[in-house]
């Protein structure tokens, strides 16, 4: 809060949980629990956009259950679910046909799309097992879920009052291209949003205070992610990525696979770095 003439003035704050899979959502959820611990409490966001399988971090950091133990649950759930079949080489690929500069953005994207549709898994539908620890059916209404038209290219972002239903969109969030197949929403299907950006951070414009929990921040390069928190004209701004003992939980082929609440324990490690420079942004 700010005091302008002795009237106190509240900063519009919003918090970014960037793509990460299954092991940056559990990263971003540790890290959250670690700034509460320190006294700053990120769900106190009057915005959260969540891309990936990050939407399941959201939910939570929203609402009033206690953060570790749901984390727990989430773990407990997809440990007793069918694995994710992530092949690097394939994500790789995906990786090799967004960067390419020669190619325009829609078409990139569209080429993924068609990647995309090809995917198929037993883990498929491993998002409905994980809803049922979050406290209800209902959006939050704070939550923003980036997806990304897999014949257009195009990016949708869906809501409380949008078209998608909680589930169809955190499924379609969580439909990693030659990971998760494609979901359906409204006649149209989906996957995820890091296809289009790997924060969409650009969500939180016309915000004054934005804290980025980016876990592949070291993995994909901070030029177009500072562009986009650049862009935002926060008068505060911060992005946080994983320390050095942390990164090698995001290797590419291994961050859709499921590895108990390391993940989380990293982010309270983490946690601690950071702390003072997230309190500073977010007061």
């Amino acid at each position: 809060m700010t005091d302008v003439t002795g009237y106190v003035v509240r900063m519009a704050r919003a918090l970014i949980l960037g793509a990460g899979g299954t092991a940056g959502a559990l990263w971003q959820a540790g890290l959250v629990e670690g700034f509460r611990r320190a006294g700053t409490d990120l769900g106190d966001a009057d915005l959260v956009v969540a891309t990936g399988a990050s939407p399941v971090t959201g939910a939570l950091v929203l609402s009033d259950l206690d953060l570790e133990r749901s984390i727990r649950e989430v773990v407990a759930v997809l440990l007793a679910g069918p694995s994710a079949d992530v092949e690097a080489d394939r994500l790789l690929h995906v990786i090799d046909v967004l960067a390419d500069p020669s190619v325009p953005a829609d078409e990139r994207r569209q080429r993924v799309g068609r990647m995309a549709r090809g995917s198929h898994t037993a883990a498929a539908h491993r998002m409905d097992d994980v809803l049922a620890v979050l406290p209800s059916g209902d959006w939050p209404d704070r939550l923003l879920v980036p997806t990304v038209d897999v014949e257009s290219g195009a990016r949708a972002v869906w809501g409380r009052d949008g078209a998608a239903t909680l589930a169809e969109a955190f499924r379609a969030s969580d439909a990693l291209p030659t990971v998760f197949p494609p979901v359906e929403i409204g006649g149209r299907h989906h996957m995820n949003g890091i296809v289009y950006s790997q924060t969409h951070a650009d969500l939180a414009a016309g915000h004054d205070r934005v804290v980025v929990l980016a876990p592949l921040r070291h993995v994909l390069g901070g030029a177009l992610l500072a562009e986009e928190i650049g862009g935002l004209g926060a008068a505060r701004s911060l992005v946080v990525g994983p320390g050095g003992a942390s990164r090698e939980i995001f290797a590419v082929g291994v961050i859709d696979t499921v590895t108990g609440t390391a993940p989380f324990h990293a982010g309270l490690r983490d946690a601690e770095a950071y702390a003072a420079d997230v309190a500073e942004v977010w007061s």
